[in-house]
């Protein structure tokens, strides 16, 4: 073996264990996922009253204020008004220095009215200028019914101009049962109107056990008929931590896009069994499997999906653990490493990678274009990522599999 080819090999090794290593770390809990001593579940929370307020740091072991990786702060520092309400939220670095958290935000300004109601919640950036945090809206507005309790939020941008969030609503207003509890939720239009017209749903209703934890949530549109979602449910059911689909008439039903998003060991599994098919599997049949997994890659990505609000999503997460660790991102990756085995395998050139980069411009262009979704800069790297890796699979484990089915050949 040649030592270019050697040095190609190592490293496309190299790089198939670093991902798979990833993605079982990322199938761990919380609080023992590497590196569990830098976030918050394992750090300690310290208060210290300062002058008009109040500040929280997360400290580690040794008693260090310390970055939370996965909220992206090591210091709130909270100014209290004369009644204890909490007025301005600021979030640091381990230095002091303001930072974006993971949700997108630097700080939260927040105004009461006379009854200590939350009236107002304004999102900044590190300059105290309104910004857009990761909900698409900068600003909050609440009212409230005759038991204190929100009525209605209203979002809007910098300009206080209605803003469309990401749930693709300009805001809500809730209702609640005799017990208290929230039990409907109505989607509202720019004009504080039920949103009407659109293929959206509208109307979210919830139901509660005994005990008071949510038991359903269905999901109707204007007319309060049942409202099929994206991902092929009508609603959920949460019973002993788990989340199960409904139908149109409330029973439990399987939806096959719910369960590929939430299940990234099937994925995982899923990717490695195909590789392996791919590379077994001569030109002809692989041709059928392109055809059947450009298919499947259309149907999860842009058919079915509901009319949203087209927008361009160009930054990436505050650090690389939030990046790296992120179930969508390790997903996405999956999906798209056996399009990368796949082209290797039919074409044998490193140029392929190109492919993987080509689709996932297409899908993401379509997504806005057709108004079904965003165009990401993170879904870009993540299918480019997956493409390369399924190259990478390819080049490692072709000879190790040839091989292999050569032995059994001339044993048998």
């Amino acid at each position: 073996m040649k030592k270019n080819d050697l040095a190609q090999r190592a490293v496309c090794t190299l790089l198939l264990i670093s991902f798979l290593l990833l993605t079982i770390n990322l199938l761990l809990p919380p609080r023992i996922r590497i590196p569990f001593w830098l976030l918050s579940p394992n750090l300690t929370k310290k208060e210290t009253v300062i002058p008009d307020g109040l500040r929280v740091d997360f400290v580690g072991k040794e008693g260090k204020i310390t970055l939370a990786l996965d909220k992206n702060y090591a210091t709130v520092l909270k100014t209290l008004d004369k009644d204890g309400n909490c007025i301005l939220e600021k979030y640091c670095d381990e230095n002091g220095n303001p930072v974006v958290t993971a949700d997108g935000y630097s700080a939260i300004r927040s105004e009461y009215d006379k009854y200590g109601h939350l009236v107002k919640k304004e999102y900044l950036d590190r300059g105290m200028n309104l910004t857009v945090w990761n909900q698409g809206y900068a600003t909050v507005l609440y009212t409230y019914n005759e038991s204190d309790q929100v009525e209605t939020e209203l979002y809007f941008d910098q300009n206080m101009q209605p803003a469309k969030s990401t749930s693709k609503r300009y805001g809500v207003r809730h209702e609640y049962g005799a017990d208290g509890k929230e039990a409907v939720v109505m989607n509202l239009d720019a004009d504080g109107s039920l949103i009407s017209g659109t293929n959206e749903y509208v109307i979210v209703k919830k139901t509660y056990t005994p005990g008071g934890k949510l038991h359903t949530v269905m999901y109707y549109d204007e007319n309060e008929n049942p409202f099929k979602l994206s991902n092929g449910a009508y609603g959920y059911l949460y019973e002993n931590g788990r989340t199960t689909c409904l139908d149109s008439s409330g029973n439990r039903t399987f939806a096959i896009k719910f369960f590929l998003h939430r299940s990234t060991i099937f994925v995982m599994l899923a990717g490695c069994i195909l590789i392996v098919l791919i590379l077994i599997s001569g030109r002809l049949v692989n041709c059928l499997i392109l055809i059947v997994y450009c298919a499947f890659i259309a149907y999860m990505t842009v058919l079915e999906r509901l009319q949203g609000s087209a927008a361009l999503f160009l930054t990436l997460p505050q650090n690389a653990y939030l990046m790296l660790n992120n179930n969508g991102f390790i997903k996405n990756i999956w999906l798209f490493v056996p399009l990368g085995a796949i082209m290797y395998k039919l074409f044998l050139m490193w140029e392929i990678i190109a492919i993987p980069i080509a689709v996932t411009l297409a899908i993401e262009t379509a997504q806005i274009v057709f108004g079904i979704g965003a165009f990401e800069l993170l879904d870009l790297i993540a299918n480019t990522a997956g493409g390369a890796i399924g190259i990478a699979g390819c080049y490692v484990l072709e000879p190790i599999i040839h091989n292999i089915l050569c032995t059994n050949r001339h044993t048998s």
